[in-house]
């Protein structure tokens, strides 16, 4: 997860509980996927742009981020800001979206490696 916010401080900087409230309203956290298609939206892009778009990211094992950014610049004509590092945690994690779709991917990329694994 990332901002879009390129004014945004770091979260790990956040002292309070509502400074960390303040903070995630300010900067509403998407995937950098999330974030190009608002742009394309926000763009009034074609169809064609934003099923690409898609297309690129539902394939697993997905798309590099690197290569995510070239396709994103090559359908938009520019780069967006989105930053990972700003939300990371005092202790220096990144931000995570809980819940099944991640689970099951991040299984899918790990079960060449192991014979049994838990969520």
């Amino acid at each position: 997860m990332g901002t879009t916010n390129p004014t945004a401080k770091p979260y790990r900087n956040a002292d309070s509980p509502e400074e960390v409230e303040s903070w995630k309203k300010a900067n509403p956290l998407v995937t950098y996927h999330e974030a190009v298609l608002a742009e394309l939206k926000a763009a009034n892009a074609g169809a064609d742009k934003i099923a690409k778009w898609t297309e690129a990211n539902s394939n697993f094992p997905g798309i590099a981020n690197e290569d995510a950014r070239v396709l994103a610049k090559d359908l938009l004509g520019k780069d967006i800001f989105w930053c990972w590092e700003a939300p990371r945690t005092r202790e220096g994690y990144f931000v995570l979206q809980p819940g099944i779709e991640t689970c099951v991917h991040r299984m899918r990329h790990f079960a060449p490696y192991a014979d049994i694994m838990w969520a």
